[in-house]
């Protein structure tokens, strides 16, 4: 069974932009910096799952508003692999910020 997401031309182009800007993350040599810019990218992707800041501030989270006008941009499925894509490099990050 093969699933494909039907994206249009404007979705295309959100997707694109979205995967360059976490790439740059990705390219970046300063590893403090890159956990923080993905920390606040995945913020973007859950400023709508308000469980996920139950114990916070809303006024406190830091979002890449740039980003997230661009995700929404993206389609429903594609934020949520996004999501994922963007969890598992912070882990990433994280460790590496660890063992440098």
């Amino acid at each position: 069974l093969n699933v494909c997401t039907v994206r249009d031309q404007a979705q295309e182009d959100s997707l694109h932009h979205v995967n360059s800007l976490i790439d740059l993350i990705i390219a970046s040599e300063d590893p403090v910096m890159s956990r923080q810019k993905c920390q606040q990218y995945l913020n973007a992707c859950s400023t709508t799952d308000t469980t996920v800041y139950t114990d916070y501030d809303p006024s406190t989270i830091c979002t890449d508003k740039k980003f997230e006008s661009v995700l929404l941009g993206c389609t429903l499925d594609d934020q949520k692999t996004i999501k994922k894509r963007l969890q598992a490099l912070l882990v990433y990050l994280t460790q590496q910020t660890i063992v440098h």
